[in-house]
């Protein structure tokens, strides 16, 4: 989380005053490095969640993880969030550890 805020405040501040002007070789550096830096994130998290459900590679051998991280991240993304969780039984949720409502609530306190 904290490299994507980086990421966000540096390109914030390096881009470009207007779409015209060509950008700065660190602002390009940087930009690359990111995308590199999510690709193998990305590719990583895929190849764990696979070995965790034992999940055989089908295409690609060797690199599917890869291929599949570069071509189409956001599918990729969405991939890892239904094989993570059964999205029909239990309720998506934002800001918790692993996108899913508490599995037991706290106790109330009344004041």
């Amino acid at each position: 989380v904290y490299i994507t805020i980086i990421y966000t405040v540096l390109t914030l501040l390096l881009s470009p005053a207007s779409p015209d002007d060509q950008p700065n070789a660190l602002y390009s550096l940087i930009s690359f490095s990111y995308g590199v830096f999510m690709l193998v994130i990305l590719t990583r998290a895929r190849k764990i969640v696979r070995q965790q459900n034992e999940i055989p590679e089908s295409s690609c051998i060797g690199c599917e993880d890869f291929c599949c991280a570069f071509w189409c991240g956001c599918c990729t993304v969405s991939q890892l969030a239904r094989q993570t969780a059964d999205y029909d039984r239990e309720d998506a949720r934002f800001f918790t550890n692993d996108g899913l409502a508490p599995k037991e609530s706290a106790p109330a306190i009344i004041v």
